[in-house]
C-alpha cells in the first residue's frame, strides 16, 4: 500500500474496497448482461474460434515481450545499468499491464518503478524507456514508409515523401549527439 493509503482509518479502507469492488461488479454484471442480450451470436464466435491460431497468438505474444525484454536489457546495460534477464523479462511483463490502465504513461512509469526496486537509476531507467518509444516510432513509421511504397497504401504514394521524412527526422533523433542533449535539457527543466 502507499504511505497515503497506511495513513486511513480501517472503515476508510473498508470503504474505498467496497467501492472498488462495487465499481468493478457494475462493470462485469454489464458485460454479462450485453453478452446474455447477443449471446447466439456470441456462442457461435466463440464455436467458430481456432484454437491453433489463439495458441499461436499467445506463443507469438510472448516470444515478443522475451524479444522486447532482451532488447530492453542491452540497451539498459549500454547506457550503464546492468540487469539480469530474468529481472528485464519480469519487468517488461509487468509493466506490459500497465497499458490496461487508462494512460499510456503507466507502462513506463511501471517499469521505472520496478527498476527502482531492483536499485537502478530511475533517470536511466526512464531514458533507456524514452529510447524504446522512439524506436518503435522509427519501426512503425518505416514500416508505414513501406505500406505506402509497396503495400496496402500505395493509393496515397502522396505520402511517400512525408512518410519517408519522418523516418529520417527519428532516426536523427535517435542519435546520442541529439537525444542525450535533449534529455539533459528535459532533466535539467525538472531539476534532476
Amino acid at each position: 500500500m502507499s504511505e497515503g493509503s497506511s495513513s486511513r482509518s480501517p472503515a476508510l479502507r473498508w470503504f474505498v474496497l467496497a467501492v472498488k469492488i462495487l465499481i468493478i461488479g457494475g462493470l462485469f454484471a454489464y458485460l454479462l448482461r450485453e453478452m446474455a442480450k447477443e449471446w447466439v451470436e456470441v456462442r457461435k464466435r466463440i464455436v467458430e474460434v481456432d484454437l491453433l491460431l489463439v495458441a499461436a497468438a499467445v506463443l507469438f505474444q510472448a516470444l515478443s515481450m522475451i524479444v522486447l525484454a532482451v532488447l530492453w536489457r542491452l540497451l539498459l546495460g549500454a547506457m550503464g545499468e546492468k540487469l539480469g534477464m530474468i529481472a528485464a523479462a519480469r519487468m517488461q511483463w509487468l509493466s506490459a499491464l500497465g497499458k490496461y490502465i487508462p494512460g499510456k504513461v503507466s507502462t513506463t512509469l511501471g517499469k521505472i518503478y520496478l527498476a527502482h526496486v531492483e536499485g537502478k537509476s530511475p533517470t536511466l531507467v526512464g531514458l533507456s524507456c524514452v529510447y524504446e518509444i522512439l524506436f518503435c516510432f522509427v519501426a512503425s513509421a518505416a514500416v508505414v514508409l513501406m505500406a505506402v511504397i509497396f503495400g496496402s497504401l500505395r493509393s496515397i504514394r502522396f505520402a511517400t515523401v512525408p512518410a519517408a521524412a519522418m523516418v529520417a527526422i527519428l532516426v536523427v533523433c535517435v542519435h546520442p549527439r541529439i537525444l542525450l542533449p535533449a534529455a539533459n535539457w528535459v532533466l535539467k527543466k525538472f531539476r534532476r
